[in-house]
């Protein structure tokens, strides 16, 4: 009976100590995840009561990036678009920082016909980053505005510096010049001027303007100084007879020639700037094959 009683007795006794140890020890790691919990959810708390009132400072806390204006590029005319675009999204701007619309600030940024495409992303306690796909001038056309490289056509704002972008002019009959979005009267004139430009390159010269008249003669300045008259006749032929002669005659002259007229069946007409030299006439003695 003494025996029963004593092993009966040791089946019920205490936890053992290794267990103890385990139960402290969940016990104590669920209470550290609690206290952990708890003091993020007064961090947070401490910082939206913080920054709720903080409005995001334009001037300083606007970081823009992608504004490359390419051949537009300055200093100023940078600075002249970024704070267009903070103007254009001022009110949006003046809320709270958590509850600021990017999506609403995207939409009014894209409605600028310079920006083909934003993103933006905002990092606490206030910035914002926006950053802008821009569309790349690379013609003025007709003087007014500017042709972009995806054949688009968009007025020309006149802080932007384009002073080294051809001119690309279509003359009509009633104004002198005509717009026209259409997409093959805007290839065929970019056409023309490639076709113009690509055997220049090899003698350091640029067409500074292209000129396409109502009767679709073409005439081109070269360089800001040197007028070549075309006409609307066999243009290509012409253009060509002015490469041969380029190479052969002209390259050492062209600082005294100001006009060239390939108007003729067989010969070329060369105005000089200078008075002591009158202008001449070159005969197909020249060798064109």
């Amino acid at each position: 009976m003494i025996s029963y009683s004593r092993n009966r007795n040791k089946g019920a006794g205490a936890v053992p100590f290794e267990n103890k140890s385990k139960n402290l020890f969940f016990k104590f790691h669920f209470l550290k995840k609690i206290f952990f919990t708890i003091l993020l959810l007064i961090f947070l708390l401490f910082m939206h009561m913080v920054s709720r009132d903080l409005p995001l400072i334009t001037k300083d806390n606007i970081i823009f990036s992608g504004l490359d204006l390419n051949r537009m590029d300055s200093m100023s005319s940078k600075g002249v678009l970024e704070e267009e675009l903070v103007d254009s999204i001022n009110l949006e701007l003046n809320k709270n920082f958590w509850v600021i619309n990017l999506d609403k600030i995207q939409s009014i940024l894209r409605n600028n016909f310079w920006i083909k495409d934003v993103s933006l992303k905002k990092e606490w306690p206030n910035k914002l980053y926006i950053n802008i796909q821009k569309h790349i001038p690379v013609a003025l056309w007709n003087k007014d505005f500017l042709l972009t490289s995806t054949a688009k056509i968009l007025p020309k704002e006149d802080h932007y510096l384009v002073n080294d972008l051809p001119a690309l002019v279509l003359r009509s009959n009633e104004n002198g010049t005509v717009l026209n979005d259409d997409h093959q009267i805007i290839r065929s004139t970019v056409d023309w001027f490639n076709y113009f430009q690509r055997p220049l390159k090899k003698y350091g010269l640029n067409i500074s303007s292209q000129i396409k008249e109502s009767d679709g003669s073409f005439n081109l300045v070269i360089d800001d100084d040197l007028v070549l008259r075309l006409g609307n006749k066999h243009v290509r032929e012409r253009y060509s007879r002015f490469l041969i002669l380029l190479d052969q005659h002209l390259i050492d002259q062209l600082d005294d020639i100001e006009r060239i007229d390939l108007r003729y069946m067989s010969g070329i007409s060369v105005g000089y700037s200078s008075n002591e030299k009158r202008d001449s006439i070159l005969l197909t003695y020249a060798n064109f094959n």
